[in-house]
């Protein structure tokens, strides 16, 4: 007896194929409907902790700047489009309660969406706060050195109240993400 297997036939139908094809098509909607909002929320993330750390990063050093001086040692004001914090600090005391004052200003300036803090140098040392003509301070110079510069900065501004206080605003903004932040600093206390 010999037994005959029939042919078997080769390829697949055109059902498997759809049902095939349809089932690949939904795996693949699925992991791009997952994927894409992931990748999202992962670049927004990345946006805002940028925008947290920069702003940290500038506030801390206006607010450090200002908390070491006095009220005789900070002008602020705009020229020519660019807004200006000038900041005299203190570097200690000396005997008898006189004041020591830096041989330097720090300089914040904003304009064109930048900030910078810079080192403006004084001619002479001081014996007494120096405040220097704002358009001065305008500018790279001799001995000014760029100590931080952050982009991406949509206002700075600095308040400085007839008292010990002066009210900083900062708004950095990055793609369709903006972080405003606000401090209030109160300055070192003098009758000098």
């Amino acid at each position: 007896m010999s037994t005959r297997f029939a042919a078997k036939p080769r390829g697949m139908t055109l059902a498997e194929v759809l049902v095939a094809a349809f089932l690949g098509v939904l795996v693949l909607y699925l992991l791009v409907s997952i994927f894409i909002p992931a990748l999202r929320l992962s670049t927004l993330g990345a946006t805002r902790v940028d925008l947290d750390q920069r702003a940290a990063v500038m506030m801390g050093r206006v607010t450090q700047s200002l908390r070491r001086t006095t009220r005789a040692g900070v002008t602020s004001g705009t020229v020519e489009g660019t807004h200006l914090l000038s900041v005299h600090p203190l570097v200690g005391a000396l005997s008898g309660a006189k004041q020591q004052w830096s041989d330097s200003l720090t300089v914040y300036s904003w304009s064109d969406k930048k900030l910078q803090e810079r080192i403006v140098p004084l001619k002479s040392p001081p014996n007494k706060a120096t405040i220097l003509p704002l358009a001065e301070l305008l500018g790279e110079g001799e001995g000014r050195i760029l100590r931080l510069e952050i982009g991406d900065v949509q206002e700075f501004t600095a308040k400085v109240e007839s008292g010990p206080r002066v009210d900083v605003h900062l708004t950095l903004a990055k793609a369709q993400d903006t972080l405003r932040v606000q401090r209030t600093v109160f300055l070192v206390n003098s009758s000098q």
